[in-house]
């Protein structure tokens, strides 16, 4: 039986059940720590990501990206493969088949991972909703809820996904793009033009996380104010899309979830919240997913 690998292609990071990286690229010029070597051409990781893809089937970039996830998963200098890979919602009745045919098109697969030969056969590509995988990994937990509406909290988007006994209403979803890299750049502009100061995404992470940091108090409380004023515009705008988090459970993804999980818990727009922890969730669905829908 080939092995299931299961990826999440997120816009910020991708994430297997084992591993994470970030989702950007850089021509390795035969000195990073990690290269992946694909016709001709060295790639290294970049932690400047990507620009935001609706379609990622549509340029290169993620498929560069899985090949250095299958060699992180793989060991073998030659291996037989099912995909399990995923998209938001809302988008999987439009980018289904594409996103699946963008993989199973090229295989075999012939590449370098850190100078090691690698040949990837490619024998089914599964893609299953993003969100309701990551809540799979719960599925004994929301299997006695009538409704529950599930919110994935990305760098770019925000996903929403009606389940209804565990099981998805797929005529209930939603993306938007608005995700916490909106608040980051926010934060950002607003830290430098109201007070001189200069901060970069995982310095603005940490403050928000509540951990120690060399900023001042002035600076502290305006992160945490419009932290605050970016969860209550969100959840406005989910309430008048009627999903309202007052009534009907709640379950949050995501790492932007994560990392607002303080602020969306404070709020008094959301009561009986669920928290996924793992940031690899959406992947370790795709993974249980893919084995129910093999067994089948």
């Amino acid at each position: 039986m080939p092995k299931i690998i299961a990826i999440d292609h997120g816009n910020a990071i991708i994430k297997t059940p084992l591993h994470t990286f970030p989702a950007g690229l850089a021509d390795a010029h035969g000195i990073a720590d990690e290269i992946v070597e694909y016709r001709g051409r060295q790639y290294a990781l970049s932690h400047r990501r990507l620009p935001y893809m609706r379609d990622k089937s549509l340029a290169e970039d993620y498929f560069i990206l899985t090949l250095f996830a299958l060699g992180r998963e793989l060991s073998g200098l030659e291996e037989r493969i099912v995909l399990a890979i995923g998209l938001p919602p809302a988008h999987m009745r439009a980018g289904r088949k594409a996103f699946e045919v963008y993989f199973a098109s090229r295989s075999p697969i012939e590449f370098r991972y850190n100078k090691c030969p690698r040949i990837v056969h490619i024998e089914q590509v599964l893609c299953f909703p993003q969100a309701y995988a990551a809540a799979m990994t719960r599925a004994g937990e929301l299997a006695g809820l009538p409704r529950a509406f599930v919110i994935d909290i990305g760098g770019m988007t925000v996903d929403t996904l009606l389940l209804r006994n565990a099981k998805p209403d797929m005529a209930y979803t939603m993306s938007l793009e608005g995700g916490v890299n909106r608040l980051f750049n926010e934060i950002s502009g607003t830290l430098s033009g109201d007070l001189g100061i200069r901060a970069e995404q995982d310095q603005i992470e940490a403050a928000l996380r509540g951990e120690d940091t060399l900023f001042d108090f002035s600076a502290s409380h305006l992160m945490k104010t419009m932290a605050e004023r970016f969860v209550t515009r969100l959840l406005r705008d989910l309430r008048k899309r009627d999903i309202d988090l007052q009534t009907t459970p709640s379950v949050f993804i995501g790492g932007g979830a994560l990392l607002l999980r303080r602020f969306l818990e404070a709020s008094p727009m959301v009561k009986a919240p669920i928290f996924i922890e793992e940031v690899n969730a959406n992947a370790l669905g795709y993974q249980l997913l893919a084995e129910a829908a093999l067994r089948r």
